[in-house]
């Protein structure tokens, strides 16, 4: 798969990926020239048409790598009470919402980030569009289907 020329000389794109423990708000996706608004944190990505498509890979293995781990870990973090005293049933239920239940709990917070690592790769794709590069080429580069369109949050499995 070679990359398709630029009519227009040369293209590049710094993303700044924003992923980050806590990740923050959406990132918006990158475009062939300037920095990808929104992000904070996490590293910055230097991408152009050579390496577009395989920095979009290493964030979707990477995120498919981590949603299998907070996957089997949620299960992990679920406390049940250790007696049938009303002391230990509340304690449970606070550990419970801290680490599992609440919107920012521990296992939702590394969702998010598992989301964030999802949304780049999809960005990614998107630049590479915009280089040229076809659904074929990006479909067998990631060896999978074409990420969805980052705007309404991209879903996994």
């Amino acid at each position: 798969m070679s990359a398709p020329a630029d009519p227009g000389g040369t293209c590049s794109s710094t993303v700044n990926a924003g992923v980050s423990p806590i990740p923050p708000a959406t990132a918006g996706a990158p475009t062939p020239r300037g920095n990808a608004e929104g992000a904070t944190g996490g590293a910055t990505v230097t991408v152009n048409r050579d390496n577009v498509l395989r920095i979009a890979k290493l964030f979707q293995d990477e995120a498919d790598r981590m949603s299998g781990r907070v996957a089997a870990r949620r299960e992990e973090l679920t406390s049940r009470p250790a007696l049938g005293d009303p002391v230990s049933r509340a304690m449970a239920d606070v550990l419970n919402w801290k680490l599992v239940e609440s919107a920012d709990s521990y296992a939702n917070r590394a969702g998010q980030y598992v989301d964030e690592l999802y949304r780049t790769a999809a960005h990614l794709t998107a630049a590479a569009r915009s280089y040229g590069y076809t659904d074929e080429d990006i479909v067998q580069a990631l060896r999978r289907p074409v990420p969805a369109a980052a705007a309404g949050g991209v879903r996994h499995g």
